[in-house]
């Protein structure tokens, strides 16, 4: 026969456990929910975010006093295309690498790409 002691605020230990479970599970829900809204915000924001306002930097690249004064506006609109066109190829590609291979060399090749991608944002010529 199975006892249940009161602690200390009256309630039994059962009972007191079954809340303590459902404190967890209500608190395991809310930081799923934070994190889909965050992952949601940052795959949205490097999917449209990154490629659609090239344009307006493409303006002021154009410009005599821009970074890049003498190039010719289609080498500034193929740097916009090849970049919408490489994350739109390479996801199918990061996707079948994910499910095949463990998740970690995947990041660690889309963090290296991502490095060349701001070392070159230093640069001075097309």
């Amino acid at each position: 026969m199975e006892t249940n002691s009161i602690s200390e605020n009256g309630h039994t230990d059962a009972a007191s456990s079954h809340s303590e479970a459902e404190s967890r599970t209500a608190a395991h829900r809310q930081r799923r929910a934070i994190l889909i809204v965050l992952a949601s915000f940052t795959l949205t924001f490097t999917g449209y975010g990154l490629n659609f306002p090239f344009g307006v930097y493409q303006d002021l690249y154009t410009t005599p006093t821009g970074p890049f004064p003498h190039a010719h506006p289609a080498s500034i609109d193929f740097v916009g295309t090849l970049t919408a066109s490489l994350m739109t190829i390479g996801a199918p590609l990061a996707s079948t690498l994910t499910t095949t291979h463990s998740p970690r060399p995947v990041i660690l090749a889309d963090a290296l790409l991502a490095t060349s991608t701001l070392l070159a944002s230093f640069s001075t010529r097309l």
